[in-house]
């Protein structure tokens, strides 16, 4: 038995395979009639940013069936590795993005079961276990992936996404046809596809900074989740959960040796260093990133690191300041230590106004986060020099590291302790915060203590609640959204289990992927730089939450057990510094201008002129603009409006 990369008669690749950026694919399945080329095409070349190294285009012997790829070349930058690839049979063709990086392994085993490989890469190996193991196969990849897969035989398609959800993937139902891309906006060339808002989905965003689940901000564009593949075969799509992260810690406890949870660590790094091109490292001087370079550095060759210092100055030309973010002196620590090629960007409050138009355009959904900004520079910075760079991503969830997490654990001490004096405060908090806005930190403390573990993880990452939609929005967009603003929550809640697990878990669902995968995603593709995220590999993830609560989190601090490993990994003052967050120095740059930025924009900006959120609301959230949720809402507005201007027009 054999496979390997056939010339289909229907397959056609274009281009050189020299230049670096990230992959994108995209693909039509079950059209009503032959798909025509320059539609595929279009699709394709709307994600040009993410793979001008090649682009090329597979087609169903019907023509019903198209598949669209532009590459990035890692493993195997021949012209061999081209997509769209077929099996020599000509039965498969796939269309992949992402990394397989247990593909040498599974090659060893399907060689054995009789196949023969003729290229490098692991897209071959992809097909030939799919052609071995069907649907089974993917629990075998360890990666992080998304692809589109088309059988001859059977006429059905399967779209896959990695576990975790590192990498992206948007689909639609059109009429019995099934669309998919690496990005919604691909989508969006289809002719049949709508180009307007969900309100549902919008709801959603102004509730979380970002759009989470299955829904997207475009109506009829759906996300595929993490662990999860679409079956789709006449006419019909079927979603199912192949992988889902365990909650239940191992019996004897086994996992919390610290010894096994290193070996873990040391092979996911190994395993993400694998690459036919140079590789980096973001290093913020926290200690998930300082330990992933330390890791890097033992593992071989000299790491390049990169890490973004932030300037407090109000200079609008962005002039030299001081940078005001400790980050940069741990980041140091950690590159003397191990002697990397260090580099360091400066990001001035001039220079963030000047670009976070273009930050937010490169998002096909907006997405609040602060540090899209920082996170977009710094892809910029390692784009100069490399094409695949490693990140700490993850270890805050994994791991209980986020703040979060130990406030939500000391409330409900404090409820309990309160008893029934807890609700009546939360009431006064609730009322307090509405009839003096100037009190607003006062009134966010009571309505912690008075309220359910849920409701209060929402006052802590959420921005606006079901009452605080309806005072901002024009009463016929309110009318469109649920209801219920933490419906996410609820739906991923468990309160069955431990407090810090049960927030380890929801992040895991949601915010993880949604918010910090999506937002490095665009950011890294844009500059063509692949990012790999080695805490975020399966058997880490399971290896850490196998782990008893006490491992993660003890005496009111995470990350209990990876810091006992860290210890004889990275410099002390890494250990002993508390949770910082990737952000922006607000507090100094809202007072220095940027509040009034957005201020500015907010009052003549998109969401005004389009009547979705009333003129006098944005007047009473900029009367008190400053300090906490408050100036996080108008951040999340100004980002939406920027959005739409980009999007919409």
């Amino acid at each position: 038995m054999s496979t390997g990369p056939g010339s289909n008669f229907h397959l056609a690749v274009e281009g050189a395979y020299n230049a670096s950026r990230m992959c994108g694919i995209v693909g039509i399945v079950g059209a009503r009639e032959a798909v025509p080329a320059r539609l595929i095409a279009a699709m394709r070349d709307r994600l040009a940013h993410r793979g001008p190294d090649g682009a090329g285009l597979a087609f169903s012997r019907d023509g019903r069936t198209a598949f669209g790829h532009r590459r990035l070349a890692i493993l195997d930058p021949s012209p061999a590795g081209h997509q769209p690839m077929t099996n020599r049979a000509r039965t498969l063709f796939v269309t992949y993005n992402g990394e397989i990086y247990n593909f040498r392994e599974l090659a060893a085993e399907l060689m054995v079961a009789g196949y023969t490989f003729s290229t490098r890469s692991d897209t071959e190996v992809l097909l030939a276990a799919w052609e071995h193991w069907g649907l089974d196969a993917l629990t075998r990849f360890r990666g992080m992936f998304a692809f589109g897969l088309w059988n001859e035989e059977t006429a059905q398609a399967v779209l896959a996404r990695d576990r975790l959800g590192i990498k992206p993937l948007y689909y639609a139902v059109l009429d019995g046809t099934l669309y998919f891309a690496s990005e919604a906006t691909a989508l969006l060339v289809a002719p049949d596809c709508p180009r307007d808002l969900d309100l549902t989905a919008l709801g959603d965003y102004l509730a979380y900074g970002y759009v989470p689940g299955e829904r997207t901000i475009w109506r009829g564009i759906r996300k595929l989740r993490p662990g999860h593949r679409l079956v789709f075969a006449g006419g019909e799509a079927k979603v199912e959960r192949y992988w889902e992260p365990p909650a239940a810690p191992v019996p004897d406890g086994s996992a919390a040796d610290p010894d096994a949870l290193r070996a873990a660590l040391e092979e996911a790094v190994r395993l993400v260093l694998v690459s036919d091109v140079p590789v980096g490292a973001f290093l913020s001087g926290g200690l998930d990133s300082s330990t992933v370079v330390a890791l890097m550095s033992a593992a071989g060759e000299q790491v390049r690191s990169y890490t973004i210092a932030f300037e407090t100055g109000a200079s609008a030309n962005g002039g030299s300041h001081a940078p005001s973010h400790s980050d940069v002196d741990y980041a140091r620590l950690v590159a003397e230590r191990y002697r990397t090629a260090h580099h360091e960007r400066r990001l001035a409050l001039g220079r963030a106004i000047e670009v976070v138009g273009r930050v937010v355009a490169a998002y096909d959904e907006p997405i609040a986060d602060e540090s899209i900004i920082p996170t977009y520079i710094i892809a910029e910075e390692v784009a100069r020099d490399l094409k695949v760079v490693v990140s700490g991503d993850g270890g805050d969830e994994i791991f209980a590291g986020y703040r979060w997490y130990a406030k939500l654990d000391r409330i409900e001490r404090r409820r309990a302790w309160l008893g029934p004096f807890a609700t009546p405060l939360g009431w006064l908090g609730a009322w307090l915060g509405r009839a003096r806005p100037s009190l607003a930190r006062l009134a966010h403390q009571l309505e912690l203590l008075g309220g359910p573990t849920l409701e209060n993880y929402f006052r802590l990452v959420g921005y606006f609640d079901h009452a605080r939609r309806a005072e901002l929005l024009d009463p016929a967009h309110h009318a469109a959204m649920s209801d219920d603003a933490l419906w996410l929550f609820r739906a991923n809640w468990r309160p069955e289990l431990p407090i810090v697990r049960r927030l380890q878990l929801l992040d895991l669902e949601t915010y993880l992927p949604d918010d910090i995968l999506t937002k490095v995603d665009r950011a890294s593709m844009r500059h063509g730089l692949e990012t790999r995220v080695p805490l975020l590999d399966h058997r880490v993830v399971e290896h850490a939450l196998r782990l008893p609560i006490d491992a993660v989190y003890k005496d009111g601090e995470g990350k209990h057990l990876l810091r006992a490993v860290a210890r004889e990994l990275v410099p002390p003052p890494i250990l002993a510094r508390s949770k910082q967050g990737f952000g922006l120095p607000r507090a100094a740059w809202d007072r220095a201008g940027l509040m009034a930025f957005q201020a500015d924009r907010l009052r003549e900006g998109q969401l005004v002129r389009r009547g979705i959120v009333r003129r006098d609301a944005i007047e009473r959230l900029l009367a008190h603009p400053f300090g906490g949720r408050q100036a996080n809402r108008t951040w999340l507005l100004m980002v939406l409006d920027l959005w739409l201007e980009a999007h919409l027009g």
